[in-house]
């Protein structure tokens, strides 16, 4: 099917098929026209072309040469020796690194890397292991609170803290209690963090109960937190970081000569066992120190057998009939099973 269509040259109007309008921005009626309507490239127009050509984009290329198509300022950069721009210079890479870690929006950034895509900076970004701060992952509550000592307690426990070399850090915690990861969860909601919670189910394990929260800035403090400033925040609220600890590294066990229970805690870092006890003594606690090594674990690594020590384990004992029901009143686990009632 035909239509009729207008020379932008001449202003005669042709006969062309829908494919032909389609395909083409520009249209004439005769090659000459075309070649009228594009005209030879003046100096000034072949020295801009030589300044903005190998680091501009398509989009701006076409916004500076209006009367040119894309193919006929590829020719012309071709025909100059021109070639754009591919590899990263150290100024573009700091100047990459400066705005991200501004407050700016991400177009904003874009605007100023117009030869490169969204997605060809994004990477860059990630190999210099630099991430733009977001309402997500920047602001959270370092202020000593309950929630914080608790989350401080699970992570010396079995909670995590990572960062990656491409910019990503993370907290997380895996468990089978499902009242646990909740817990978890809500207290890190509470300190302004945005918490995944999910499950997984390996063959022949329990169901694993998951949390994780994406966020530099935690990440980052809690790791050059000193032992002096954990000490300081802890004393606020000892009962949380104590409970945090306990559902993460302790357990509660029956003594078989006479029935009673005693409450256990292990954990290979002397530091924060002897802070957990010096805790507990300041609240009328009488808790005992153990410290125990591992016999030697037979591993095959590779193609052979070794013998691989392990490193020393620090236990907490709470023993007394009255010290266990006062630390299940004043403590409160989260965890069912490590209470006392639940047995």
């Amino acid at each position: 099917m035909s239509e009729f269509i207008k020379c932008e040259y001449c202003g005669r109007v042709v006969k062309k098929s829908k494919w032909e309008i389609g395909r083409a921005k520009h249209h004439f009626c005769s090659i000459e026209c075309h070649n009228k309507w594009q005209g030879k490239w003046s100096d000034e127009e072949k020295e801009l072309l030589r300044k903005v050509y190998p680091t501009s984009s398509k989009e701006e290329l076409l916004r500076l040469f209006p009367n040119r198509t894309y193919y006929s300022i590829k020719r012309m950069a071709s025909l100059l020796g021109l070639k754009k721009q591919k590899y990263w210079t150290e100024e573009r890479k700091k100047l990459l690194r400066e705005l991200y870690q501004k407050e700016i929006p991400p177009d904003e950034v874009y605007k100023h890397f117009p030869e490169r895509s969204k997605k060809a900076i994004q990477m860059m970004a990630e190999r210099l292991g630099v991430i733009r701060p977001s309402r997500s992952t920047k602001y959270f509550k370092s202020k000593p609170s309950p929630e914080l000592c608790y989350i401080l307690g699970v992570l010396y426990g079995d909670g995590y803290a990572v960062s990656l070399k491409r910019g990503t850090s993370y907290v997380g915690l895996e468990t089978i209690d499902k009242e646990f990861a909740m817990e978890f969860a809500e207290c890190l909601r509470k300190i302004g963090l945005n918490p995944l919670q999910y499950t997984r189910k390996r063959r022949n394990q329990k169901i694993q109960y998951g949390v994780r929260a994406h966020s530099t800035p935690f990440v980052r403090w809690f790791k050059n937190l000193t032992f002096e400033e954990l000490k300081k925040i802890v004393s606020e609220y000892p009962e949380d970081f104590i409970r945090g600890f306990y559902d993460s590294e302790g357990f509660l066990c029956k003594r078989h000569s006479d029935g009673t229970y005693t409450i256990g805690m292990c954990n290979t870092d002397y530091k924060i066992i002897s802070l957990v006890k010096a805790l507990l003594e300041r609240r009328g606690y009488h808790p005992r120190l153990e410290v125990r090594r591992q016999n030697s674990e037979k591993v095959f690594i590779v193609d052979h057998w070794a013998h691989v020590n392990k490193r020393e384990i620090y236990y907490l004992w709470i023993g007394r009939r009255e010290d266990i029901k006062k630390f299940m009143r004043n403590v409160k686990p989260i965890i069912k099973r490590k209470r006392l009632e639940e047995h």
